[in-house]
């Protein structure tokens, strides 16, 4: 809980200071359900690197942690993520990352792949 703790005092600080290629941290807590009702808990923190090339932005993260099913004891979990944020003009980005997530008491791993534009006014 300390690390995680740490991983999100790390990455509150890492925003408010100005971008810059190189290796960070950064945590999340996701909190899910349907029809008014807790499902989910997922904890996690991660150390990525990230570097600029041209009008790319690539980076990858590796981490882990855990997720709580419903009141249910815990699940430790491995994730790796690879993405990129593609400067399209001065206003517009394009950003694709594929995710992949191992729950250690589960067989198949799961996968995300997100593509995402941002337009600054």
């Amino acid at each position: 809980m300390k690390t995680i703790a740490l991983a999100a005092l790390t990455a509150t600080a890492a925003l408010a200071t100005p971008a810059m290629a190189g290796p960070y941290v950064t945590g999340s807590a996701e909190f899910t359900g349907s029809d008014g009702e807790y499902k989910n808990r997922e904890v996690l923190a991660r150390v990525g690197y990230d570097t600029t090339v041209g009008n790319l932005t690539p980076y990858v993260e590796l981490g882990g942690g855990a997720s709580t099913d419903d009141g249910a004891d815990g699940k430790g979990l491995l994730v790796v993520e690879v993405g990129t944020g593609l400067q399209v003009t001065e206003k517009l980005e394009v950003n694709g990352y594929y995710e992949h997530k191992k729950y250690k008491s589960a067989n198949d791993p799961e996968w995300k792949i997100a593509l995402g534009t941002k337009y600054r006014f």
